[in-house]
C-alpha cells in the first residue's frame, strides 16, 4: 500500500475511536442538566407537556448521572378535596412511582 492509503486508514481509525468515546460519554451523563426549576423539564418536553389539562409536571430533584425525580400534580380534585400528587423516580434501569396523597 502507498503512504496515502495508510494515512487514510489511520485517520479513519482515529475518527471512529473519537466517535465511540463521545457516544459512551453521552450515555453516562443520562440525567445531568435536568434542574429542579422551571427550565429543568423544558429540556425534555415543551411547556405544552409540562402543564396541560391533566396536571402540572416538574423536576423535583436535580438529575444526577443515574437518577432524577419527577413530580406531578393532577388537576381534578379527589373526593376529599385534595389533588392527586405523585413522584416518579427514574433511573437508568427502572421507573418507580410513589403516590403522595
Amino acid at each position: 500500500m502507498g503512504q496515502q492509503q495508510l494515512l487514510l486508514i489511520i485517520l479513519g481509525v482515529i475518527i471512529v475511536g473519537i466517535a465511540v468515546a463521545v457516544g459512551i460519554t453521552m450515555f453516562q451523563d443520562s440525567f445531568v442538566g435536568l434542574t429542579a426549576d422551571a427550565t429543568g423539564l423544558g429540556i425534555l418536553a415543551s411547556s405544552a407537556f409540562t402543564n396541560n389539562a391533566n396536571g402540572t409536571y416538574t423536576v423535583k430533584t436535580a438529575g444526577t448521572a443515574t437518577t432524577v425525580v419527577l413530580h406531578g400534580v393532577g388537576k381534578t380534585a379527589l373526593s376529599d378535596g385534595t389533588f392527586p400528587s405523585y413522584d416518579m423516580t427514574v433511573t437508568n434501569q427502572t421507573q418507580t412511582p410513589t403516590k403522595l396523597n
